[in-house]
């Protein structure tokens, strides 16, 4: 064996110096790549050289080379003639690579100093230029170079750099999570917060009490200990979700904020304890914040539902004509369908026809010139004129009440303090039944008893009323509007769509109710189609000038599209007719506010 082949050679690679080994070994860890070229080997007192570069390992470097070519050879792909002065072969491009890294020129080596020395020597010489962290390794053996000593300078200056770095690195660190924390969270927190009220303060201003609900929600998950919605949030989460928990929760909160307050939280939780039926605490509520202002129409009504709900009647009455006198109609038009009821009742519990008088007087005065509770109102009408047996304006009242919006009373802004299920369809249903009784020969009443049971959700009668209405084929087009509308509410689309075409061709030939125009109109609204809807409102404020749909929703749908033009006097027009109606409120502002950007 020569000498070059017993020459032992270091190997320094991965930042590890490895060996000494054979010329044969270097070789075999070329082969198996446990080295690669471009890792570097040292003869004893020879500078450290690239595998590549030595002429010893020449041989292996081109085995390995040939090997790689024959392996990429095998994935190598041409791309045809006609992008021959384009493109190469894979195969000579890695041949290319290859050569470059491997065989370029190199300093020759001076073989006057590759005699070999004993490896003792070798040990000795090496001591001074390897890391004591070094690992020499010979067979199953490992020798470890230099010195302890240096090992611990090398060390602890290392160690010194790494601290430094790590300081200033956490540093940063903590500087970016403080200025998340304390500047970057609280202020998107702040701003999320401030956008979510502005948007909810927006839909309570116009109405949109369930909007607002939803906003303010928001607003609150955001910033639990945001003050600005309290009051309103916890009177919206009793009057519109029924959280009464949760809200007299929040009610109890803002009183402790700003006493100022004291009054609304007074007759929010008092409302909250009527809806769970806790009477006594809800008087007791109620009467406090009379004590505060005598002028709190809504405690007013509240405790004469609950004068009424003990048969009182006479204390009720007072309760109710109080209100009005204190002008709860400005609010809302609930305390004169509250007052007929009581009327009514009164009447039925005395025998004495002036009670029903008095009540059939109260709602004239609503019905013809307010649209809050105009149907409830007009039904109300309806009913004691069949008491009274007065055929004529019984069915003239019953057919106006049919020929109305349905939307139009849950469409307009009430007090939200007041208790609105003592005048609900629910509360009227045996009215409707009474009614029904009596002349339920007739396919209007039908469709009454049909209508007033889907409001109050009794579906299997409302269902059996609207099947015996079809059995009366009848072509009423006011009447197959009703059937149209029971027909969307149970999700029935395709039927509900054949039905109300039945009704719009019906009504054309005979012009007469605004019903199936008015549904129409909401249909092409909901789908989008905003052409349509404005034709068809148009079509209803050419036969109604007063329809406060059509010119609310003519000013919603023109703006939406960019025409302003007549819009603004439309919109004051609609909240003229009445102030509290949700749609021309949320016109006005929309109107506005496009025409500002």
């Amino acid at each position: 064996m020569s000498q070059r082949e017993e020459a032992l050679w270091l190997v320094k690679s991965g930042g590890r110096i490895l060996g000494p080994y054979s010329k044969r070994k270097v070789s075999e860890l070329l082969r198996t790549k446990e080295v690669v070229p471009l890792d570097e080997v040292c003869l004893p007192r020879k500078r450290w050289q690239y595998i590549r570069d030595h002429k010893e390992f020449s041989r292996v470097i081109e085995e390995i080379r040939i090997q790689q070519i024959k392996d990429a050879s095998d994935h190598t792909e041409t791309m045809g003639a006609q992008f021959d002065d384009m493109t190469a072969s894979v195969t000579e491009a890695l041949q290319s690579e290859f050569n470059d890294e491997l065989t370029g020129d190199v300093e020759p080596v001076n073989d006057e100093l590759t005699q070999d020395i004993p490896i003792k020597v070798l040990q000795q010489e090496m001591a001074r230029d390897v890391s004591a962290t070094g690992v020499v390794e010979s067979g199953g053996n490992a020798k470890r170079f230099g010195t302890q000593a240096e090992a611990k300078k090398n060390i602890k200056s290392f160690s010194g750099y790494i601290w430094k770095f790590t300081f200033v690195t956490l540093a940063i660190v903590i500087a970016l999570i403080s200025a998340n924390y304390l500047i970057i969270k609280p202020s998107n927190t702040k701003n999320k917060n401030q956008n979510a009220l502005t948007i909810a303060n927006g839909f309570y201003t116009n109405g949109k009490y369930k909007d607002a609900l939803k906003f303010y929600k928001r607003a609150y998950s955001v910033n639990t200990d945001n003050k600005e919605p309290y009051v309103r949030y916890g009177t919206l989460l009793i009057a519109i979700d029924r959280e009464t928990v949760e809200g007299k929760r929040i009610l109890k909160e803002s009183l402790n904020l700003d006493p100022a307050n004291k009054i609304y939280v007074l007759t929010g939780i008092g409302l909250a304890n009527l809806i769970d039926k806790d009477y006594t605490f809800a008087e007791k509520n109620f009467q406090e914040a009379l004590n505060i202002d005598p002028n709190n129409t809504s405690s007013l009504i509240n405790l004469g539902w609950l004068a009424e709900r003990k048969g009182d009647y006479e204390q009720a009455i007072k309760h109710y004509g109080s209100a009005i006198i204190k002008g709860a109609d400005r609010i809302d038009n609930s305390a004169h369908i509250y007052l007929s009821k009581a009327l009514i009742s009164k009447w039925k519990k005395s025998g004495n026809v002036k009670f029903l008088n008095e009540a059939k007087n109260n709602l004239l005065t609503i019905v013809d010139q307010k649209f809050d509770y105009r149907q409830e109102g007009l039904f109300l009408l309806s009913y004691i004129y069949s008491q009274l047996n007065r055929g004529e304006a019984f069915f003239d009242s019953l057919e106006r009440m049919l020929d109305t919006d349905p939307k139009l009373t849950e469409d307009h802004a009430h007090d939200l303090n007041v208790y609105h299920d003592g005048i609900s369809w629910r509360a009227l249903f045996n009215m409707c039944e009474e009614i029904y009784q009596r002349h339920n020969q007739e396919a209007s009443v039908v469709t009454m008893s049909g209508y007033c049971s889907l409001r109050a959700d009794k579906l299997d009668i409302a269902e059996n009323r609207f099947t015996e209405l079809v059995n009366m084929r009848t072509k009423n087009p006011l009447l197959l509007a009703h059937q149209a509308f029971y027909l969307q509410n149970m999700e029935r689309e395709s039927a509900a769509a054949i039905t109300l075409g039945k009704a719009v061709d019906e009504n054309k030939k005979r012009k007469k109710y605004n019903l199936p125009i008015i549904l129409e109109a909401q249909t092409c609204q909901e789908i989008g189609d905003i052409e349509c809807a404005i034709e068809k409102w148009q079509e209803l404020l050419s036969r109604d000038r007063n329809s406060i749909q059509a010119k609310s929703n003519i000013v919603i749908l023109n703006t939406k599209k960019g025409n302003y033009k007549g819009m603004d006097a439309m919109a004051q027009d609609a909240k003229s007719i009445s102030p509290n109606y949700a749609p021309a409120k949320y016109a006005e502002t929309f109107l506005y506010d496009s025409k500002k950007r």
